[in-house]
């Protein structure tokens, strides 16, 4: 009876039958989730000084929030994609929109920061690409009209 629950529970994340791939796309979507929604406020109600940043990585951060549109808009992103990858909603789409601010923390991570961590990031969205590339498919088709 009590896998009966777990099973309908689990059933609600995950799209179809309960297999090992589809629990693979609920855990990273739920932790790329759970850490764009986290990532979401840094800079909005955490202030950059407290980070502790290497001085060419904090003036680099504190360049584009002067630019007063860029951050607000990747953190609007980064929530709104975030919240949608937790409730198993349009995850494809915010695949593909979280694409270009998850490189671009890869690669400000890397270059910058000297870390590979946030490589895990691009990593993690390039499995559940992978995992979704059935939506995928009619965007790479050549139309000859």
């Amino acid at each position: 009876m009590k896998s009966n629950t777990i099973y309908k529970y689990l059933s609600y994340f995950v799209n179809g039958k309960i297999s090992i791939l589809s629990i693979i796309e609920l855990i990273l979507r739920l932790w790329l989730g759970c850490i764009m929604i986290s990532n979401a406020p840094i800079g909005v109600t955490i202030s950059l000084e407290s980070l502790g940043l290497p001085d060419n990585g904090y003036q680099l951060i504190k360049m584009l929030w002067g630019t007063g549109y860029l951050m607000h808009i990747v953190k609007v992103i980064e929530l709104s994609c975030g919240i949608a990858l937790v409730v198993n909603a349009y995850v494809p789409l915010s695949l593909i929109i979280l694409m270009p601010v998850i490189i671009n923390i890869a690669g400000i991570g890397f270059f910058i920061f000297h870390s590979s961590h946030n490589l895990r990031l691009l990593l993690g969205a390039l499995i559940l690409m992978i995992l979704h590339r059935k939506a995928y498919a009619p965007l790479l088709k050549i139309k000859y009209e």
